[in-house]
């Protein structure tokens, strides 16, 4: 626009005019605030992930270790590009059949869900008595 008024010897103003006058600067306490709050949140997620490599929690670490090996068996099958075209057409959709489905979908998660829950009662009630064997043994 400044070429163009400069062009038609005009003085016109550009509609960007306001934020190129405004003052955009953060100021130290700010900046440090924001540090603090990244720091904080990479801290929290840090220890997360070093509960579930270091097996503090074994359930959770059993989840992750099952939920890369999902994402390994996807990674096989589909190419990058693949994934995100069927994700795009996943996010336009998925919403609209859920609203049409409603009842039917709702039915079929509690199911799922409650049989998922019955399975991991299952596996952690086998593997801490597994654990508690080896330590009464010891």
């Amino acid at each position: 626009m400044t070429v163009i008024s400069a062009l038609q010897k005009t003085d016109s103003r550009t509609s960007y005019q306001s934020f190129i006058e405004k003052n955009m600067t953060i100021s130290p306490e700010k900046a440090r605030g924001i540090g603090e709050a990244i720091g904080n949140k990479m801290n929290t997620v840090l220890m997360k992930v070093s509960k579930l490599f270091l097996v503090e929690d074994t359930m959770a670490s059993i989840k992750f270790g099952i939920f890369l090996w999902f994402l390994s068996c996807v990674g096989k099958w589909f190419d990058t590009i693949t994934l995100f075209m069927i994700g795009t057409v996943m996010l336009f959709s998925l919403p609209r059949l859920y609203e049409d489905n409603q009842k039917q979908v709702d039915e079929i998660l509690h199911k799922v869900s409650e049989k998922l829950h019955q399975c991991f009662i299952m596996v952690k009630t086998k593997l801490e008595s597994r654990f508690y064997q080896k330590e009464k043994t010891t």
